[in-house]
């Protein structure tokens, strides 16, 4: 499926601010009421596009480790609005308003800490996160082996936010000091609520290393069905470290939005929703309510602004992290190795 996803800096400052299973792990980078983080935005502005999604359709439920059954939440694009253009949206129907937002990939860094002024400590560059857990192994034919692999992963992921708090800021960095994407943030987030605002702290010259993106690419989960593909043209077009992330960026961010379109999906997992409350309380909606919530592309942003940032659920955990951190192999060494486990090395 071939969209056109409106994206680049008009997509910023127009949103309103300047099988039967579920598929691989899908990782997000999100933030509680006063937690802050150092990310780095991977794609550049010229990628981020502007959707309009229902957030958090509950599609089954999972067995957690206590034994207890929990939600399992999914996300689909308004079949009504751009680039799809249906004339109905069953989820709109059933009580589901979208909600526009922005979407892009980053990842999570760990600051490399120096003595600034005054003896104080402070970030003289970042490198990317890891994590580590353990991961189901699937035999040939996608059948689960009851068997587990050690996995070390980058702290890599989808960040879909609302353009009025969030988003624009980079749209704002963009013309003011130039690209983003290979620069680092310190992101605070403050409230929990609809006055939520993210506050953005760049650190223009310090270094940010991306080399664990590529290091552990094999990590990355959600890449699986595309791995060989960006194994082949990192190494074919000799990229380096920088390069490849963003190209690893590009691709999951692709990824996930043809999946958010896909109608076969959208159908498969919510066909048999009868009705969806609201989660945050309010009365329910009839079907003169739910017709209402299909507005133009302009009344959807004045929307958006009013619903920039509203309380959200527990989203999927990730997974499960090991006590033991693996050594990091040579980097050479470690991606030749990858290299042969997709059967593409280069000649």
């Amino acid at each position: 499926m071939a969209l056109d996803f409106q994206r680049g800096m008009e997509a910023l400052k127009q949103s309103g601010g300047g099988g039967g299973g579920y598929g691989p792990f899908t990782p997000y980078i999100k933030w509680e009421d006063g937690e802050d983080k150092y990310v780095a935005i991977l794609n550049p502005v010229d990628e981020i596009p502007k959707i309009f999604i229902h957030e958090y359709i509950p599609v089954g439920e999972r067995e957690a480790a206590d034994g207890t059954k929990k939600p399992i939440y999914a996300e689909f694009l308004d079949r009504t609005a751009p680039p799809i253009g249906d004339d109905v949206d069953p989820l709109t129907e059933k009580g589901s308003p979208s909600k526009e937002r922005n979407i892009a990939v980053g990842v999570e860094l760990e600051p490399i800490m120096g003595t600034g002024k005054g003896g104080r400590a402070r970030p003289k560059g970042f490198e990317v996160k890891t994590n580590e857990f353990k991961r189901r192994i699937f035999d040939d034919d996608g059948e689960d082996t009851g068997e587990k692999e050690d996995v070390v992963a980058p702290a890599i992921g989808f960040i879909t936010q609302s353009g009025y708090n969030f988003f624009g800021y980079l749209g704002s960095f963009n013309e003011d000091d130039g690209p983003h994407e290979d620069v680092a943030f310190r992101v605070k987030r403050r409230g929990g609520d609809k006055n939520t605002a993210y506050d953005w702290t760049p650190f223009i010259d310090q270094e940010l290393d991306l080399s664990n993106v590529v290091d552990y690419i094999d990590g990355i989960s959600y890449l699986k069905p595309e791995l060989d593909e960006v194994l082949a043209e990192i190494t074919d077009k000799d990229l380096d470290d920088q390069q490849a992330a963003h190209l690893i960026a590009s691709k999951l961010l692709d990824m996930r939005l043809e999946e958010l379109a896909d109608p076969e999906r959208y159908e498969e997992l919510t066909s048999e929703i009868e009705e969806i409350k609201p989660k945050f309380g309010g009365k329910k909606k009839g079907k003169d309510d739910a017709k209402k919530t299909r507005k133009s592309q302009a009344s959807r942003r004045t929307k958006a602004k009013a619903e920039a940032d509203e309380p959200e659920p527990d989203p999927e955990p990730d997974p499960e992290p090991e006590e033991e951190t693996p050594s990091k192999e040579d980097r050479v060494a470690a991606f030749q190795e990858l290299r042969k486990k997709s059967g593409r090395n280069k000649k």
